[in-house]
């Protein structure tokens, strides 16, 4: 959903970043959920080893797409973020939404800004190209209005503020980067 998201799947599957979260108690089920990718499992994970296993698989994965694809498209789709205090890894979805719980000492909401999707967008840009040089980039942003928002304020404010940003982040990362280019799909489907 984000742009530091993106990076931190990087980091992760390259063992650079090794965020603290590990797994979640479901809300709604048993099992436990991936803090990264809770609804991967619409049962949940019998226990920790599997999803261990499971996001070793993926990131395995991750690497390998990384390492290989010739044009990587990417979905800008949000500002507003959740993430842990501790060491910053950001979430999907709010802790306690589908699994864990929400703790206020633990657990910061973002609301990224032009410049923050610009250099994280940056610092996936060449990582991408050091594990492989001949990628080239598509930057999409998502057409997908807010249904809720961490903001003080309507989520159709916080919607147009979050789509404005992403726009522009794509538009600065397209003049800034060679093979990064932008489709409008958001344009397409608002105009």
């Amino acid at each position: 959903y984000t742009a530091r998201q993106l990076l931190q799947l990087f980091d992760r599957a390259y063992g650079h970043y090794r965020p603290g979260a590990m797994a979640w108690e479901r809300k709604a089920a048993a099992g436990l959920a991936d803090p990264f990718r809770p609804l991967i499992e619409p049962d949940g994970f019998a226990s920790v080893d599997a999803l261990v296993e499971a996001r070793r698989v993926h990131f395995a994965a991750v690497r390998h797409m990384f390492e290989t694809l010739d044009c990587f498209v990417f979905t800008l789709g949000l500002t507003e973020a959740w993430y842990d205090l501790a060491d910053g890894a950001v979430f999907p979805l709010a802790p306690g939404v589908v699994a864990g719980e929400f703790d206020p000492s633990r657990f910061g909401f973002a609301n990224f800004r032009v410049a923050d999707i610009v250099a994280d967008m940056t610092g996936f840009i060449e990582r991408l190209r050091n594990v492989n040089p001949r990628s080239k980039l598509v930057l999409t942003v998502s057409p997908v209005p807010l249904m809720a928002t961490a903001e003080n304020r309507h989520v159709l404010t916080s919607t147009t503020y979050s789509k404005s940003v992403l726009r522009v982040a794509a538009d600065e990362l397209c003049q800034q980067h060679r093979d990064v280019f932008y489709f409008p799909s958001y344009e397409i489907i608002i105009g």
